[in-house]
């Protein structure tokens, strides 16, 4: 179990990291209808979509690809984009088989819980 602790509001409780991550991500869309903004996300893009992009952006030549959404279209991979608190400088990785991104997720939910000044907890039973 997972808690979660800020001492204006309380402790949150969750049964693993991917429940906390749907409450980040639930939060995040909220802020996003309230404000047009969303600092926090976690977007796995799939090879597809890339190559929806990439051929958009042939066809329009307005469209730029990073160099690491060109990468992970050009080898057939998905693209892993996180957000941490800065809307511009998105963190891409190109999702490789020995990608733990499960790890990434448990550390992005503990990055966003710090940086909203909460505390967490890995609780037993």
């Amino acid at each position: 179990m997972i808690e979660i602790f800020n001492e204006s509001k309380g402790t949150l409780g969750f049964q693993s990291y991917n429940s906390l991550f749907r409450h980040i991500r639930e939060i995040e869309k909220e802020k996003l209808l309230e404000t047009g903004q969303m600092d926090w996300s976690f977007i796995i893009h799939s090879n597809e979509r890339l190559s929806g992009t990439y051929w958009s952006a042939v066809k329009a030549l307005e469209i730029f690809l990073t160099p690491k959404e060109q990468e992970a279209y050009e080898t057939g991979l998905n693209l892993l984009e996180i957000w941490k608190g800065d809307p511009d400088n998105p963190y891409q990785i190109i999702l490789t088989p020995d990608v733990n991104v499960k790890e990434i997720k448990k550390s992005w939910c503990r990055d966003y819980c710090i940086e909203n000044g909460y505390t967490v907890c890995e609780v037993d039973g």
